[in-house]
C-alpha cells in the first residue's frame, strides 16, 4: 500500500510540475511580447505595476519549486542528482535576475529587459519536450520555429518603433501594424518601398534586419527541407530506390517490363512498410531493451501465429 501511494504521489508530482512548466512558458512568452512593446510605447503605470507583481511572484515561485525538487531528489541515483544540481546551480542566477523587480528598485524602465533572461529556461523546456516526445519531435520543431519567428519579428518591430518614433496622427495600433509590416517586408527582403528608412540610424537598423533575415530564413528553409525529407524513413528509402532504378534504366538499358517489375517491388516495400533498417537501430540499444524492441517490431507477425494467440507475454 505505501508503495502504491508513493507511485501515485510521484505521478501527481510529475503532472503538477508539467502543468507548472506550461504556465511558466506561457508567462515568459507573454513577457517577451509585453516588455519590448512597453519600452517602445507609453505604457500606463497601473498596467506596468500589475505586470511587475505577476512576473515577480511567478518567477519567485519557480525558484522555490526548483529548490524543492532538487531537495526531494537527494535520495536518487548520485549521477542523476549531480546532473540536476549542476543544472540548478548553472541557471539559478538567471532565475534570480529575472525575478527581481529591477525597474521598481532603480527607476530605470529599460531594466525590464533583464526579465527576458527567463527565455533561456523556455529554450531548455522546449528542448526537453522534443527529446521526451520523439513521436512528434518534428512537429514540435516546426512549432518552435514559428514561435521564435513570431518573437523575433515582434522584437524587431518594437525596435523600429523606438528608432522611427511615433506618427502622432495615427493611433497606437496603426503605428505598431506599420512597424510589423515594415519588419516582415525587410526580413523577407520583399520591400515594397512604401515605408523607407530616412536617417542613417534607420538605414543601419534596416541593414542589420536584412542580414538577420538572410541568416534566419536560410536556416529555416534548410530545417524544413530536412524535416520533410526525413520524416518517413520508408518513403525516403523508396525515393532512393527509384533514383537507383532510373539510373539503371538509363545506363543499362533495362527492358520496360523489367523496370515495371522492379518498380512494383519497391512500391510493395513502401506500402508494407518493409525496408526500415531495424537491425542498426536495435544494435545501438543496451541488451535489456533489445528483446522488448524486437518483440514490438514483430508483434503483428507473432500475433497472427495460431499457437501464440493465448500465450502470455
Amino acid at each position: 500500500m505505501p508503495k502504491k501511494l508513493a507511485e501515485l504521489s510521484a505521478r501527481l508530482d510529475a503532472r503538477l510540475f508539467t502543468a507548472w512548466n506550461v504556465l511558466l512558458v506561457i508567462v515568459a512568452s507573454f513577457s517577451s511580447f509585453a516588455i519590448p512593446f512597453s519600452l517602445a510605447t507609453e505604457e500606463s503605470a497601473s498596467l506596468f505595476r500589475r505586470r511587475e507583481i505577476v512576473l515577480t511572484t511567478i518567477y519567485l515561485i519557480d525558484i522555490l519549486i526548483s529548490m524543492y525538487r532538487l531537495k526531494k531528489r537527494v535520495s536518487v541515483v548520485h549521477v542523476e542528482y549531480s546532473a540536476m544540481r549542476s543544472f540548478f546551480l548553472r541557471w539559478i542566477w538567471l532565475d534570480i535576475l529575472s525575478a527581481l523587480p529591477l525597474t521598481a528598485m532603480f527607476g530605470l524602465p529599460w531594466l525590464q529587459i533583464v526579465r527576458l533572461a527567463k527565455m533561456v529556461k523556455v529554450i531548455y523546456l522546449l528542448q526537453i519536450l522534443r527529446r521526451t516526445q520523439a513521436n512528434i519531435a518534428n512537429l514540435v520543431l516546426i512549432a518552435q520555429m514559428v514561435y521564435w519567428i513570431a518573437i523575433a519579428t515582434h522584437w524587431l518591430s518594437c525596435g523600429w518603433l523606438v528608432i522611427r518614433g511615433f506618427d502622432h496622427d495615427l493611433d497606437l495600433t496603426t503605428n505598431y501594424v506599420n512597424a510589423l509590416y515594415w519588419t516582415s517586408m525587410t526580413l523577407t527582403t520583399v520591400g515594397f518601398g512604401d515605408i523607407t528608412p530616412v536617417s542613417n540610424t534607420e538605414r543601419l537598423y534596416a541593414i542589420a534586419t536584412m542580414f538577420f533575415g538572410y541568416s534566419f530564413f536560410g536556416y529555416l528553409i534548410g530545417s524544413f527541407a530536412s524535416i520533410l525529407t526525413k520524416r518517413d524513413p520508408i518513403k525516403e528509402k523508396y525515393r532512393q530506390n527509384m533514383e537507383k532504378l532510373i539510373n539503371a534504366a538509363r545506363y543499362a538499358n533495362l527492358p520496360l517490363d523489367l523496370q515495371q517489375q522492379i518498380h512494383s517491388y519497391y512500391q510493395y516495400q513502401m506500402t508494407r512498410r518493409v525496408g526500415y533498417d531495424e537491425e542498426s537501430f536495435i544494435n545501438d540499444l543496451p541488451a535489456g531493451l533489445r528483446g522488448e524492441v524486437s518483440l514490438h517490431f514483430r508483434k503483428e507477425v507473432i500475433e497472427d501465429v495460431a499457437i501464440f494467440e493465448d500465450a502470455p507475454q
